[in-house]
């Protein structure tokens, strides 16, 4: 069967520590600091592999994209899709 990630996070060192997400690493997903830094192209891969998962796609903001990001669809194009991450708040009128 094939698997798809609809949502990977590899970039979470560039997001900060505001309180809400340190109340998700610490309440949900039961982590401390690690939780807070970027994940590797082949630390990634290699779990994908492990896990049974075929294919992920990786958000980053259309206007700012993430090199860090960028870098995962760069090094395994058959692997990683880019997704646009927009906030509906920052919605400019036309």
């Amino acid at each position: 069967m094939r698997t798809i990630d609809a949502w990977l996070n590899v970039n979470m060192g560039e997001l900060g520590r505001p309180d809400y997400l340190v109340d998700v690493a610490k309440n949900y997903f039961k982590q401390g600091e690690e939780f807070f830094r970027n994940a590797t192209v082949e630390e990634t891969v290699e779990l994908m592999d492990e896990v049974g998962v075929d294919k992920a796609i990786l958000t980053t903001e259309p206007g700012r994209p993430s090199p860090h990001v960028l870098s995962f669809a760069e090094a395994h194009p058959d692997r990683f899709f880019l997704g646009a991450q927009l906030d509906p708040r920052r919605v400019e009128p036309p």
